[in-house]
């Protein structure tokens, strides 16, 4: 049979005897405590407020009704069945979700279907990403009829919620990566689409986002790499400002503070020029990072916005309006002394450390002009011994050609000589001549052969030891 109200879909319903995938609170006949009937009574009076209450009594947030329905199952039908109030049924998911009780995966009785299955079969976006978010969540478990979430997608005509399933995946591998502090990982994500609210407890039992851990890497310290994945979390399409906590430290740094209201002044900014108010005010409402201040900075940056937008801005961040709607992420700090005090100190650490790095800078010039010297020196030097190297080449190459001249003037007189043995007045002259040139030549020869050795195995050799 169809849900309550008359909501059915395709796949929703059991196969019968199928116990194998039956619910895991499968006990019904028992009776509802009283909180826990109150829970059940504010879903379907679509009462926020009594819901809240019923939480607070200790309502049991696993049980099932009359009709086999647990309250995060009964809550995805009543959406389903057309039910105005959405935003509070949104809301009851995500107190519900944030729960420590919570089975996240529990299945309905009548057909075996998780709210996971029921979200993507009534193709609700909004409650589809709600549940992902959890860090329990499990996308594989099947109903009665052996359907896993994706198949009952499919079979509905909701393939496009798939992707919502690998942008869960994203964002809890962006979240593991801030958790371990590895920046470096987070990145890789960003450039994807992700879900950017998925979440966790620490071991002190805070709920860690994606967002929160990333402001508390800034507040350690500020670095190119952090300061990108903050902006790109915070201009994120899909960021659930509703979850996000005041962290009070932001307003006592003030470069992390700056950073978050350029981030949202420019959001709002592109929001108001969509001129969509709905848009508009799904960005303000419980963003506790808005404040007058950057709605005004936003209203003049932005392009002719409509006349709708500005009364519903200017009424909800009135002119005396000193601090943001949802917290105190922006109040602005008293003027006191103590305050006095705490920006004077860190001007006075600012100073300081820029007289360190200065002291820094004139010692490393120092040591780069000394160095500078040095080289040139040597440059000098080996400059003075390539000219002398040269001068000594020059004198060994003419010693060489006075050498080969003399030799060849020796041979020609030796040659003259035997022509005129006839004639010994002529040819002892000439014999004696060449006997003489040839002395020189040798001799030349010699002292050119001698030079060129002295260079090659001193003036060489002082270059080499230069380099």
């Amino acid at each position: 049979m169809p849900y309550r109200n008359g909501v059915t879909y395709y796949g929703a319903y059991g196969a019968g005897d199928n116990t194998a995938s039956q619910p895991q609170n499968s006990i019904t006949s028992r009776q509802l405590s009283e909180p826990t009937q109150k829970l059940f009574k504010a879903i379907n009076d679509e009462n926020l407020e009594a819901f809240k209450q019923a939480l607070e009594e200790g309502a049991d947030v696993n049980a099932f009704d009359e009709e086999g329905m647990t309250p995060l199952i009964s809550i995805a039908i009543n959406l389903s069945a057309g039910f105005k109030t959405e935003k509070e049924y949104q809301n009851m998911i995500r107190l519900l979700l944030l729960h420590r009780s919570i089975d996240v995966n529990i299945r309905e009785q009548n057909n075996g279907n998780t709210a996971l299955h029921l979200a993507m079969c009534f193709q609700q976006k909004k409650t589809l990403q709600l549940l992902l978010s959890h860090p329990n969540i499990s996308t594989y478990l099947t109903n009665k009829k052996q359907q896993n979430p994706e198949e009952c997608a499919r079979q509905n005509r909701a393939e496009y919620l798939i992707i919502e399933i690998q942008k869960a995946r994203k964002g809890r591998e962006l979240l593991d990566a801030l958790s371990s502090g590895n920046i470096y990982q987070a990145k890789r994500p960003l450039n994807q689409e992700f879900n950017p609210n998925c979440w966790k407890r620490s071991q002190s039992e805070e709920i860690e986002t994606p967002l929160s851990l990333i402001i508390q890497s800034c507040l350690q310290g500020i670095t190119s790499d952090n300061k990108e994945v903050l902006i790109k979390l915070l201009k994120h399409k899909e960021l659930d400002f509703s979850q996000i906590k005041p962290i009070q430290a932001i307003e006592r740094n003030s470069w992390v503070k700056q950073i978050i209201k350029q981030a949202i002044t420019e959001r709002l900014t592109a929001t108001i020029n969509k001129k969509d108010l709905d848009d508009v005010k799904k960005l303000v409402e419980d963003n506790c990072f808005m404040s007058h201040a950057i709605v005004t900075s936003a209203l003049r940056d932005a392009s002719e916005p409509t006349e709708s937008i500005k009364n519903y801005l200017n009424e909800k961040f009135p002119v005396s309006a000193e601090q943001p709607v949802a917290n105190t992420h922006n109040v602005q700090p008293e003027i006191n002394d103590k305050f006095i005090a705490r920006e004077l100190q860190q001007l006075e650490n600012f100073r300081d450390e820029f007289e360190r790095k200065e002291a820094q800078l004139t010692e490393k010039k120092k040591e780069l002009k000394q160095k500078k010297l040095s080289q040139q020196a040597g440059v000098n030097d080996l400059s003075s011994r390539l000219t002398q190297l040269s001068k000594k080449i020059d004198q060994s190459r003419k010693q060489y050609n006075y050498g080969v001249a003399s030799l060849v003037l020796s041979v020609a007189l030796v040659a003259g000589a035997c022509f005129t043995t006839f004639n010994l007045e002529i040819c002892i002259p000439l014999a004696v001549t060449a006997f003489a040139f040839f002395t020189i030549g040798c001799y030349c020869l010699y002292k050119a052969e001698t030079a060129l050795s002295d260079v090659r195995s001193t003036q060489l050799g002082n270059v080499i030891s230069l380099e």
